[in-house]
C-alpha cells in the first residue's frame, strides 16, 4: 500500500499537466501492486482547487484509490 501525495492526484486530473502520464502510471502501479490510498488532508487539498469539489472523492475512488478518512479516537489531556 502506498499513500499518494496531493500533487500526484492533481497532476492525474489536470489535462495540461506535463506530469499527467507519470501521475496516472504511478496511480495505476500503486493500485495494481498492493493498493494506493490518500488521506483526508490530501483529499481536502484536491477539493480546494477543483472546479467540482463535490465530485472529487468519487473520481478518486473510480481510479481504484482507497480514501483513508476515518477519524482517530478522541483523547483526553486531563
Amino acid at each position: 500500500m502506498i499513500l499518494l501525495d496531493t500533487n500526484v492526484l492533481i497532476y492525474a486530473s489536470t489535462g495540461g499537466s506535463p506530469f499527467l502520464e507519470w501521475a496516472r502510471r504511478t496511480i495505476a502501479a500503486g493500485v495494481s501492486e498492493g493498493g494506493a490510498a490518500v488521506n483526508a488532508v490530501s483529499l481536502a487539498e484536491v477539493c480546494v482547487g477543483d472546479a467540482e469539489p463535490e465530485t472529487v472523492a468519487d473520481r478518486i475512488r473510480s481510479w481504484g484509490i482507497i480514501l483513508q478518512t476515518s477519524k482517530a479516537p478522541a483523547t483526553s489531556s486531563a
